[in-house]
């Protein structure tokens, strides 16, 4: 059975797999493996939380220190208070819409109980009246008692459309939610989460063997932070991924991958394609030209990237590490170039 047949399993195998990738984090930065610790990076590794993904980012770039309480604060204020406020407020309004709709129906379900009684005693009546005027009495009970009904009906439907747009909207709020936890507020690409949201979906559905990835890391960039300061690092990161963005097409999935490291998703390209896709990206990066609003060059900049590319069924995690790996070789070699895996030892 695959993780396709069993939504469960696929999932725990998602989990684990983003575990796995949260703690290289927590080893790198020497960041105690404690379950706050382990709950915060897996997060970040998910990418669904984009003020905490924003956060870490602007730390990690900074070259913060992850202290014991720094984490401790970046987990009351990104994932508990928030899970507790967006959770509290998301049961209240489903729960206030269902609230509502019983009592409309409860009320709908006494009125047409009463209108059927009072039906059944008029038909009663009208059998057994012989009187011309009692007769027309009786039609008009029961004319203005349908009208009542009609009335509540109406009333009914419209309570009804109400919610039905009040449900409309709040789809289209947690679909808007959804959209913020697998986007990249600082470059509106798609963020980690997304992209192994992508690459699941291609190691557990599609045939091995077509499909690439590409991990890209803007070259010296603690050193244009440091000189240039941090909104300006922001602006580079930017147009890094208007560049990536630019050089990749409707299938693909590039992505912010954390800091100043991007990757990008190939479905259905081979090999020898993504390194040409990877050329593209690092030519028009290094021959661009920034400058500040002063006119003032800010210098050259320039990416190194590692390619690699899916093998049978392999998950995505051995993907990442081998063009991770790839990345690091670039960058080992002098920068400003592409490494694919073939050049791994």
């Amino acid at each position: 059975m695959t993780d396709k047949d069993n939504p469960a399993e696929g999932e725990t195998a998602r989990c684990q797999e983003q575990m796995r990738l949260a703690i290289p984090y927590l080893q790198r930065f020497g960041i105690p493996p404690t379950p706050k610790n382990y709950a915060l990076w897996f997060d970040y590794v998910r990418g669904d939380n984009a003020a905490l993904t924003a956060e870490i980012d602007k730390l990690i770039s900074a070259n913060a220190r992850f202290t014991g309480p720094l984490c401790d604060e970046l987990f009351e204020r990104h994932i508990r208070q928030q899970a507790l406020i967006g959770n509290r407020e998301l049961r209240e309004r489903i729960s206030n819409i269902l609230t509502d709709l019983t009592s409309s129906l409860g009320h709908m379900d006494d009125e047409a109980g009463g209108y059927d009684r009072h039906l059944q005693q008029h038909i009663e009546e009208i059998q057994h009246c012989d009187d011309l005027q009692e007769l027309g009495d009786l039609l008009q009970v029961l004319a203005d008692e349908t009208k009542h009904m009609r009335q509540s009906t109406r009333q009914l439907r419209q309570a009804f459309e109400e919610k039905s747009d009040a449900i409309d909207d709040l789809q289209r709020e947690l679909q808007q939610v959804k959209k913020v936890a697998t986007s990249d507020p600082l470059t509106g690409l798609p963020n980690r989460r997304a992209l192994l949201a992508a690459m699941n979906g291609l190691t557990e559905a599609s045939d091995p063997g077509h499909h690439a990835l590409l991990m890209i890391d803007i070259d010296h960039f603690k050193a244009i932070n440091d000189s240039h300061g941090h909104l300006l690092g922001d602006r580079v990161i930017r147009f890094v991924a208007e560049v990536i963005r630019n050089n990749t097409k409707g299938q693909d999935t590039p992505c912010r991958y954390g800091g100043e490291e991007y990757a990008v998703l190939l479905p259905n390209t081979p090999l020898v394609g993504a390194i040409a896709v990877a050329e593209n990206i690092r030519a028009a990066i290094a021959a661009a030209r920034l400058v500040r609003s002063s006119k003032e060059p800010i210098g050259k900049i320039t990416v190194s990237v590692g390619v690699a590319a899916l093998h049978g069924s392999e998950d995505s995690l051995e993907l990442i590490e081998r063009a991770d790996r790839a990345l690091y070789l670039a960058k080992e070699r002098g920068r400003n170039q592409v490494i694919p895996e073939t050049a791994l030892t």
